[in-house]
């Protein structure tokens, strides 16, 4: 049955525990690993639609990993831009930050964090539209979508000094 044959190249298409590596230099990689991932390939690339995806980035001004989750992915093995979404997780030691999509840009060397952003750390909360870190430089912008709206930051009291 011509359905059946159908299904089953569907099925054999779909690759577990998929991992890509990418160094970028001696201090700095990024690396994807997915539980359930179906790639789709055209002249020029192949893009990765993955499930349960765990991606961890290395650079060298940083002492620790930034570790990323998500319920999806996608990513271009070409360039390695890669946009996480769904029950979006980012762990960095004392910062945690949720949010529903996350773009890696290595070209521009960004991460975007937007949609629905929560951040959780040692000196308070904050809830955004946006979040944007230069790599290279460090540098994070926090901004809503609208001007008139305000980026609300809670302090932690925990380290309030009396």
């Amino acid at each position: 049955n011509y359905l059946d044959n159908i299904d089953n190249i569907k099925k054999n298409n779909v690759i577990t525990n998929l991992e890509y590596s990418v160094k970028f230099n001696e201090n700095n990689y990024f690396s994807i690993i997915s539980e359930q991932s179906k790639i789709s390939k055209n002249d020029v690339i192949d893009i990765v639609e993955m499930e349960k995806v765990r991606g961890t980035y290395k650079i060298e001004k940083l002492k620790n990993m930034i570790i990323i989750t998500s319920d999806m992915a996608i990513y271009n093995n070409l360039d390695y831009f890669t946009t996480f979404y769904k029950n979006v997780q980012i762990n960095y030691p004392e910062h945690f930050i949720t949010s529903d999509k996350l773009i890696f840009d290595p070209k521009k060397n960004t991460i975007k964090i937007s949609e629905n952003v929560i951040y959780d750390g040692i000196y308070g909360n904050i809830k955004t539209d946006n979040i944007e870190i230069n790599l290279v430089t460090n540098k994070i912008d926090l901004y809503m979508n609208k001007p008139n709206d305000k980026v609300e930051i809670t302090k932690s009291q925990k380290n309030v000094i009396y």
